[in-house]
């Protein structure tokens, strides 16, 4: 897993963790218009490649630690 983030994210340790999850299409995204306000849910493609193999590791480890 460490040698994907590496390869398909250049941007680590340049950029923020919010906008990191946005590059990798975790960060949930708001639709607002004005005064309304919008459903924030996630969607988008992002980069896949780390999507999956993130996802794919935490099953295999039985959840995301807290």
């Amino acid at each position: 897993m460490a040698w994907t983030l590496l390869a398909q994210l250049r941007e680590l340790g340049q950029l923020s963790r919010q906008k990191i999850a946005n590059l990798v299409g975790v960060a949930p995204l708001n639709r607002d218009s004005g005064t309304v306000r919008g459903h924030r849910s996630i969607w988008g493609d992002g980069r896949r490649c780390v999507r999956c193999c993130t996802c794919q590791r935490c099953q295999e480890s039985g959840g995301i630690p807290r």
